[in-house]
């Protein structure tokens, strides 16, 4: 049997009896106030799973908090841009921004015909409660202290599934865990800047919740599921794309015999109410991908898929510093962790959940490696969601999954264990420690451009390329929107003519014209599909993009004319505004019942004990 020496002491035959004698030192040298302190505070955080993730929060969130987004995230200028037009619609009375006309120096944008609109909402709605100090520290606080939320929410959606699989302890240490995996909060949050992505980290492990409901028989589970999954449909597409399979799956699993078919059935049928929910948004998005083709994404080599595989071998030594070398060292290292908890609990009464979990995590991985390329080739939908390393939003799930499970039964068996994997987990933990530490690092490198951040006026529109044909790209920069957006917003080519603008809204403008023969009216904003002009007398008006520029253009007839430029909703939006109020509307009915009948039977129950 091995021997450990510990420097100035004893030797001890086995490393259980070192790391015992070590536990024991440190204890030794504390004073009974410092032992005291120690003991309450973690019995007190322990006890109380709302204040230990908030307090998890403020200290994986701080950077954001004192600084804002990082300057350089790879997604954070698009962002930004998008959420301050966004924000400027919304507060002008458009509840539900599509073309937001304010954007790219106000020559407009279609993107939340397809982007998912749900945290753009949730930052607009804080805009008026976002503590004041902040605003000093960084533009659009509100979008800061909405994506600081989703992280905190995340770590409290994460306890409340794993609740229901293990005890209360081992759950609340793997949701903290589970906000600090590399993927969630160095990669998302804070390296690339995808809050939509950070978002969808908040609803799949609610969703998770309410399949484990809807296996316990509660009633309206089945209702908060599709909400769920709604909020998860209007924050992140390719999440949806990655994660639905696994609630199905799940959902089967957590079944007791004899109920798999009817809890498949109930959680199938609440997704697809989720989908009817979210029907306002998902639905006019696949229809308007005619007009926003991801394929035009997808065929730039840097969204290609065949590019974005873990650059696992050499690349992790070569450019062991760049962003795809780390990507490769946090996905391999927290795969390792799943599996280091995973062996720690597999004597665990969950045993099926460990080995469907660890199955989930074996999956995540195997398609993200290279060696997978034979699978993405024959699967179109698959290649749209452009990085093979997105896989790591589920694999999240995954890990924290097997991590609440090990330390279930480390609790249970820690002397009979042994100290091997517990300290390997520890050991491969640390990594993630790099991780935070890493971020405090990239602020100190970033912080002479936060000035730069904050200048979103004129930031590119990554997207151009996919809706945008009917303007050069030579026009098309920071020069070229400045030198646009100086233009009239609208104006005749014949300078006898005149116009004056008595409304300019989203997708709804009306000028009042003056032109002796007629002649060509453009409008500052950008040719899209579906816009149109009408006459005094309610005539079409032919549109088209002008030239070079691509900007409306219409042809207006001869004398006095009161114009109107609209981008109507067409026959599709319509419909699934609908769909979604009435796909919402038995929701909201189940659970307002089931609210009033816990008050009632509250009610009832404080009446009898009265009476007694």
């Amino acid at each position: 049997m091995a021997r450990l020496a510990l420097p100035g002491a004893q030797v001890y035959p086995t490393a259980e009896e070192a790391c015992g004698a070590l536990r024991m030192t440190a204890w030794g040298i504390m004073t009974p106030r410092m032992k005291k302190f120690l003991t309450s505070s973690l019995r007190g955080a322990l006890a109380r799973p709302r204040l230990t993730i908030l307090v998890a929060g403020a200290v994986l969130g701080a950077p954001l908090l004192f600084y804002g987004l990082l300057p350089f995230g790879h997604d954070v200028p698009q962002h930004l841009q998008w959420y301050k037009a966004f924000r400027q619609s919304f507060w002008s009375g458009d509840l539900y921004p599509r073309w937001m006309a304010s954007a790219n120096a106000g020559l407009g944008s279609p993107i939340f015909f397809v982007y998912g609109p749900l945290p753009f909402w949730i930052a607009a709605l804080l805009r008026p409660v976002v503590p004041h100090p902040l605003a000093h520290r960084y533009v659009l606080p509100e979008f800061t202290v909405a994506a600081w939320i989703a992280l905190v929410a995340s770590g409290w959606a994460c306890y409340l599934w794993l609740r229901t699989v293990v005890s209360e302890k081992p759950a609340l240490m793997a949701a903290v865990l589970y906000m600090a995996i590399p993927y969630h909060l160095w990669t998302d949050l804070y390296v690339r800047g995808d809050i939509p992505e950070c978002w969808a980290l908040v609803w799949m492990p609610l969703v998770l919740y309410f399949v484990n409901r809807v296996a316990g028989g509660r009633p309206r589970a089945g209702f908060w599921l599709a909400l769920c999954y709604a909020l998860l449909i209007t924050s992140h597409l390719f999440t949806v794309l990655l994660f639905s399979l696994v609630p199905l799956a799940y959902a089967l699993l957590v079944a007791a015999q004899g109920s798999r078919a009817r809890v498949f059935a109930k959680t199938a049928g609440g997704m697809a109410l989720g989908v009817g929910v979210s029907a306002i948004y998902l639905f006019t998005a696949l229809h308007q991908e005619a007009n926003i083709p991801a394929s035009h994404l997808t065929s730039l080599p840097l969204y290609h898929y065949a590019r974005n595989f873990l650059a696992v071998g050499r690349p992790m030594v070569a450019d062991w510093s760049g962003f795809r070398a780390r990507m490769a060292w946090f996905t391999l290292d927290t795969v390792v962790v799943a599996m280091c908890f995973a062996a720690i609990g597999w004597r665990s009464s969950e045993r099926r959940q460990l080995l469907f979990w660890a199955g989930v995590c074996g999956v995540c991985l195997g398609l993200m490696l290279p060696g997978s390329d034979v699978i993405w080739r024959h699967a179109p939908l698959l290649q749209k969601i452009q990085f093979p390393w997105r896989f790591n939003t589920v694999l999240c799930l995954g890990v924290a999954a097997t991590m609440a499970i090990g330390l279930t039964e480390l609790e249970k068996r820690r002397r009979t264990i042994g100290v091997a994997l517990p300290l390997a987990a520890a050991v491969f933990l640390v990594v993630w420690g790099a991780a935070y530490v890493n971020i405090w690092w990239q602020y100190e490198q970033q912080k002479s451009h936060i000035a730069d951040r904050d200048s979103v006026g004129l930031a590119e529109d990554r997207l151009r390329y996919v809706w945008l044909r009917w303007t050069p790209a030579a026009l098309y920069t920071p020069a070229g929107l400045q030198h646009l957006s100086a233009e009239p917003l609208a104006s005749f080519g014949n300078a006898a003519d005149s116009v004056r603008v008595t409304r300019f809204r989203d997708r709804d403008i009306i000028l009042q014209t003056q032109s002796v023969r007629g002649g060509r009216l453009i409008v500052r904003q950008f040719y899209y599909p579906g816009w149109m002009a009408e006459d005094s007398s309610g005539r079409r008006l032919e549109i088209s993009p002008s030239q070079p520029e691509g900007l409306l253009q219409a042809q207006v007839p001869a004398g006095d004319e009161l114009i109107h430029v609209m981008l109507a909703p067409d026959w599709v939006e319509r419909l699934t505004r609908l769909i979604s109020a009435a796909s919402l509307l038995p929701i909201l009915v189940a659970i307002a019942a089931g609210a009033w009948r816990r008050r009632r039977q509250n009610a009832i129950t404080k009446l009898a004990e009265a009476g007694a």
